[in-house]
């Protein structure tokens, strides 16, 4: 992180959020958009220039003192003198961090806290393992030390929300309805429904028609349907995008659903927690084969309450009556099954879904220092960010980086040439950075006796399948 701090969208939430929530602590001086530009934009392009060339020189120079190095170690013809060449790297390992690092460590944070400060922003990183109980406390401790104005945690929106509670993630969407009798139509009735999650594709469409019943127990639907939102009664087990693809097959504007009280253990006023449509990607496959369609359902879906929904079918049955509501946009992460089937593939081939598949079948608690510092920033009233990548993002910034362009073939030999550099900086952290292998050791520590085995399992498990 200390490399190129200005790069790192974690540098430049907490410039942007700080400068703003307390701009004298911050020391941001008022100036125009032309001195800025002038101050700070320019010197900041010459400054990371100057440092990709100094790091390839010294990325150069180390990486032939460590093949000469290994060379020479190898050549001898005793493996004693390898032996000893190891026991004295790891004591002076050791002696840096008692003597040195623990002293330039803040005395308030946890060891496994690093420090960075750029263009006065400080920024504190704390170093986690998802399976280690000592994870959630380092980060409330952290927080409580350091009282921060913005809290940031590198995960995305979606596994957040996943890994809320249900109470925490409401996703609603208006819809109105008005009853006409004859010539006369009464005020428009404001409903709160809730929303599938492909909804987002039709952000800003106006839809409205008369709403029609749909009997029950069907998943065919009339060609009466067509220009009009289908209210159904009752869903039953039918998955909602294949009732959305089968209105849609007859022109239905949108479709209308009624919460199952029973089967989701809701009251007669509640609607489900978080968006509509998330099921399981082999139910997913068997919407794709009978819709012979592997995209969204072409017309978005609502559910209501079962109170409301009961009112509307009353109203249906004497009168006329017509809805409204214009699809809000949503920008949280969706994808289509094309996509997520070559995202699961990726994971599963990769070792990562059997890792985590070993250890759940140990239900061993993956990241709770997530939560514990999202409930730490909302206790202390601060903002709490989301900075990492989401699935899709993360799939198509590696098929980007895996492309053998000349730019990526040059970021590769980089990278290879700055192993030794970031191996030394492993093995003796500078000042207050995080230390890699002291922080592994202090949560291995704390790992509980279930967790460890569950871990060793599932990381033999996973390193056979990719193997």
């Amino acid at each position: 992180c200390l490399d190129s701090p200005l790069d790192t969208p974690l540098y430049k939430a907490s410039r942007n959020l700080r400068a703003m929530r307390d701009p004298l602590r911050c020391s941001v001086a008022e100036e125009s958009p032309e001195e800025a530009q002038t101050s700070n934009l320019v010197p900041t392009e010459r400054g990371q220039r100057s440092d990709v060339v100094r790091h390839v020189l010294v990325d150069l120079v180390l990486f032939t003192a460590t093949v000469l190095v290994i060379y020479g170690i190898s050549s001898l013809p005793s493996s004693q003198v390898l032996w000893i060449v190891l026991s004295v790297l790891l004591v002076l390992m050791v002696l840096w961090r008692v003597l040195h690092l623990q002293s330039a460590k803040i005395a308030e944070i946890p060891y496994t806290c690093g420090y960075a400060s750029a263009n006065g922003k400080d920024v504190y990183i704390v170093s986690t393992l998802h399976i280690s109980p000592r994870s959630e406390r380092d980060v409330i401790a952290a927080i409580a030390a350091v009282h921060p104005d913005v809290v940031m945690i590198e995960l995305d929106e979606e596994r957040l929300e996943f890994m809320r509670g249900p109470s925490q993630r409401p996703v609603l969407q208006q819809f109105q309805y008005t009853v006409e009798n004859g010539t006369d139509s009464s005020d428009a009735v404001p409903l709160v429904t809730q929303r599938a999650y492909w909804n987002g594709e039709f952000a800003g469409d106006q839809i409205s028609g008369p709403i029609v019943l749909h009997s029950s127990g069907s998943s065919r639907f009339s060609p009466s349907v067509s220009g009009c939102i289908v209210l159904v009664e009752d869903p039953g087990l039918a998955p909602l995008a294949q009732l959305a693809f089968a209105a849609a097959k007859e022109e239905a504007r949108a479709l209308l659903c009624a919460a199952h009280t029973a089967r989701a253990g809701l009251s007669g006023q509640q609607l489900p927690a978080g968006r509509l449509g998330n099921e399981s990607l082999l139910t997913d496959l068997r919407v794709a084969t009978r819709a012979r369609n592997m995209g969204y359902p072409p017309i978005p879906v609502l559910m209501m309450s079962q109170n409301s929904s009961q009112q509307l079918m009353a109203k249906l049955q004497t009168a006329t009556v017509q809805g409204s509501f214009q699809v809000l946009p949503d920008d949280f992460p969706r994808r289509t099954l094309r996509r997520r089937i070559c995202q699961e593939m990726a994971f599963a081939l990769s070792g990562i879904w059997l890792l985590y598949g070993v250890m759940e079948c140990f239900q061993v608690d993956a990241g709770d220092e997530f939560l514990a510092a999202e409930r730490e920033a909302q206790r202390r009233q601060l903002p709490c960010l989301c900075i990492d990548l989401d699935m899709d993002r993360l799939c198509s910034r590696f098929a980007a980086a895996a492309i053998p362009y000349p730019q990526n073939l040059l970021a590769s030999l980089r990278a290879w040439l700055s192993v030794p550099r970031h191996a030394l900086r492993i093995c003796f952290p500078w000042k207050c950075d995080v230390d890699v292998l002291g922080c592994t050791f202090l949560h291995f520590v704390s790992f509980r006796l279930g967790t460890c085995f569950s871990f060793l399992l599932g990381a033999f498990c996973a390193s056979g399948l990719v193997a």
